[in-house]
């Protein structure tokens, strides 16, 4: 062989190892590669310049450049196989995206479906076959595929465990094996992957704890394990994950204290552990997290005060604490959250008043102080007899939330009168029934013209029922029973037309119901 052929040898082995050393973020993918486009890619013969002071043997010189296209074949064909068992432990392929991942065309691997190769190289470095209608198992056998980079399974109907042999796969940035029917433990060696990037577990039966070897992934940016079986508690060494931003393990059965964690977790924008059994208090270290945008603690055993320190999240936009056991008052500094859009406190125990820096928050459109939540379809006061504590008057501020659309204050201790600013809002649903409101309806009620949903039965309204009521005209529902209203039912009842459901007894009406009531064609 002459010297040129050397040295095209000796530049394709040196186009391996350079891609080897090559860091994730500068890969490419390529879906068919040819051997020549090694050597192109490094600019043909002339890239490489044989230097005649070096004394070495062309034998020699050869022999290398054999052994890196002999390594290179051998991890080639360990790819081949690795895939082959993978196809193998699929018992249906429904849309019949593995029919051409077969041995005689092993050579075209980098062409198979759902297969992305590194250029250059032909190794595998993504596994992409979310919703293929797959059947089977996840075969230990992709543990040997030390290029993958992205394993995406997610959406088929895979059982069984996940192999531990995936934590060999030490280059692995994403796992996606969510939405399948995977059962057991998730396995630790998981965790030795410490390049990961994004994990997604989402939605299968896994069951066990997590494994405090979480705290090795410190890359870690995604953790979704919600919707499987996992117990226990959530591991303090999650607080290593310091470059995590969202984490979802909510509808599982974890219990025990929320770990007081958050302190360096600077870049978490996303928590839910909701549907759980977790106790104790609120981590006031989530004040730290400063670009937090959610929170939803919903259907927990959470104790203690919301944490002050929670008025430091200007980026919070939906905070959702129902169904715990929290306590006090609701803090003041909750008004700073300029971001905030939703607001869900109810089925608590707090007390006091409702903190009129409430009336701050412009873009809140949800707030909900009810002990217990709402259909939207019906007036839940009929579906339970949970009483709330929250005593004092509504804050005539809350009407400079000029984006409120739902208002749910039912079953409190809330007294004084119904502010009219409440009525220059966007409000579609307005739920105040069952406290100890009193004075009259105010006369600007037909502003709300959204309004499909009005309860204010169950309290101590006097006076008439204004005649502007009847320029509600997308009211569905309108309840006003158990109070003290006199005087007649006004003709205008009669704009109304979308009314579904009216209640208005147990009052003092003086006349009969207006005829203009037939006009509500839907009652």
């Amino acid at each position: 062989m002459n010297s040129r052929g050397v040295a095209m040898l000796l530049l394709f082995a040196m186009t391996f190892a350079i891609a080897a050393a090559t860091d994730a973020a500068s890969v490419s993918y390529s879906k068919k590669q040819r051997p020549s486009q090694l050597y192109d890619h490094m600019g043909g013969s002339n890239s490489l310049q044989r230097d005649d002071s070096d004394d070495l043997n062309g034998r020699n010189l050869l022999e290398k450049a054999q052994q890196f296209q002999t390594s290179m074949a051998d991890r080639h064909k360990r790819d081949v196989e690795a895939l082959l068992a993978f196809r193998k432990a699929i018992i249906d392929d429904n849309a019949g995206l593995l029919s051409n991942w077969t041995a005689h065309n092993s050579n075209s691997m980098c062409s198979w479906n759902g297969i992305w190769c590194r250029r250059n190289t032909e190794r595998v470095v993504a596994i992409i076959l979310p919703q293929s209608g797959l059947y089977g198992t996840v075969s230990p056998s992709l543990g040997s595929l030390s290029f993958l980079r992205i394993l995406d399974l997610s959406g088929n109907s895979l059982t069984g465990r996940i192999p531990p042999e995936i934590g060999q796969v030490r280059a692995l940035r994403k796992l996606d094996l969510s939405s399948n029917a995977l059962s057991g433990p998730i396995p630790r060696t998981l965790f030795n992957c410490t390049q990961l990037l994004s994990i997604d577990l989402s939605g299968n039966s896994l069951t066990g704890m997590i494994p405090t070897e979480l705290g090795r992934l410190i890359k870690l940016e995604h953790l979704s394990l919600y919707l499987n079986a996992l117990s226990r508690g959530i591991p303090n060494s999650l607080g290593n994950c310091t470059s995590l931003r969202k984490l979802w393990i909510r509808n599982n059965n974890l219990s025990g204290a929320i770990p007081s964690v958050f302190r360096r977790m600077t870049l978490l924008s996303e928590i839910d552990s909701s549907y759980n059994s977790l106790s104790g208090e609120i981590p006031p270290s989530l004040g730290n997290c400063t670009r937090l945008s959610s929170i939803y603690f919903y259907r927990n055993h959470l104790t203690g005060r919301i944490p002050v320190e929670l008025g430091l999240l200007h980026k919070l936009e939906y905070v959702d604490l129902e169904s715990n056991r929290l306590e006090s008052s609701i803090p003041p500094s909750l008004g700073n959250c300029s971001s905030l859009r939703i607001l869900y406190l109810g089925n608590n125990s707090f007390s006091g008043s409702i903190p009129s820096q409430l009336g701050n928050l412009k873009k809140l459109s949800v707030l909900s102080l009810s002990p217990s939540r709402s259909t939207g379809l019906q007036d839940a006061d009929i579906l339970d007899n949970i009483q709330g504590n929250i005593s004092g008057p509504i804050p005539s501020e809350i009407g400079n939330c000029s984006n409120l659309l739902f208002l749910e204050l039912k079953r409190n201790i809330i007294q004084g009168s119904l502010p009219s600013s409440l009525f220059q809002l966007p409000l579609w649903y307005l739920g105040l029934s069952s406290n100890h409101l009193s004075g009259s309806i105010p006369e600007n009620i037909g502003n709300g013209s959204n309004l499909q949903y009005l309860y204010l039965h169950a309290n101590n309204f006097k006076g008439k029922i204004p005649k502007s009521i009847g320029k509600l005209k997308s009211l569905d529902t309108l309840t006003i029973y158990s109070n003290n209203i006199s005087g007649s039912i006004p003709d205008s009842i009669g704009g109304l037309v979308s009314l579904i459901y009216l209640d208005i007894s147990e009052n003092n009406f003086e006349a009969s119901i207006p005829k203009s009531i037939s006009n509500c064609t839907s009652l």
